[in-house]
């Protein structure tokens, strides 16, 4: 199995990001789809949106994770979506998200006592769910940054400067993406390119939204998990 997961991230890299993508939608879709009528249409949706998005952890850790195997010649094609495409399809979903946490909350009072705690705990599942989502998908894009320098430096810099030696595997983006996620700044990671600088901007920015937003709805979350 690995074998052809290496052979399709060396090969057809542009097919595993559509992939990724669509069979994260259909899992969604079907997790909606085939949850009991008598639950709310919140719930349903709430459930398929995090279904998806765990669905698109797992990919791409599994994808990734293979990718930081492969020798370094091969790593420069790991893809990812276009500037625009990756910035407005990540603040949808980070609208999304939100917008299924507000009506899981909003639903949940006018069920019974069992149906309004998996509302309230849907709803911070969602949340949580999706930041992470939000990580890995960055961590992907400051890959294909990295190892695709010409898309984003004209000088042919990497743009980032890792401590050490070694060259940086996957796991090394997605530790950079956690800390801009999480501190809204970089840590021991250098950003020596005006791209990444914007993209870690863009990034740190969407991240303090994201937080501040969903921060509230946590709260909220806890306090009728407490009342109930």
């Amino acid at each position: 199995m690995y074998r052809h997961i290496d052979f399709m991230v060396i090969n057809h890299p542009r097919s595993v990001l559509i992939g990724r993508h669509l069979i994260s939608l259909a899992v969604g879709l079907a997790i909606a789809a085939l949850l009991p009528a008598s639950l709310s249409p919140a719930f349903r949706v709430a459930a398929g949106w995090c279904g998806a998005a765990l669905c698109q952890i797992a990919l791409v850790l599994t994808v990734m994770s293979r990718w930081s195997a492969l020798p370094f010649r091969d790593r420069i094609v790991v893809a990812s979506a276009g500037p625009l495409a990756f910035a407005v399809l990540l603040v949808v979903g980070a609208c999304v998200s939100v917008a299924a946490t507000i009506w899981v909350l909003r639903v949940s009072s006018d069920q019974g006592a069992v149906s309004e705690a998996l509302h309230l705990v849907l709803g911070g599942g969602t949340v949580l769910i999706t930041w992470f989502t939000i990580q890995c998908i960055f961590a992907v894009r400051y890959a294909n940054l990295y190892y695709r320098p010409e898309e984003a430096v004209p000088s042919g810099e990497t743009g980032l400067v890792f401590p050490g030696e070694r060259a940086p595997d996957y796991w090394d983006f997605l530790y950079f993406a956690i800390c801009a996620g999480m501190t809204f700044q970089v840590s021991d990671v250098v950003t020596v390119s005006p791209t990444f600088r914007k993209w870690v901007t863009f990034h740190g920015v969407l991240s303090f939204l994201f937080s501040t937003i969903n921060l509230a709805l946590l709260v909220d979350i806890a306090a009728n998990l407490v009342g109930s």
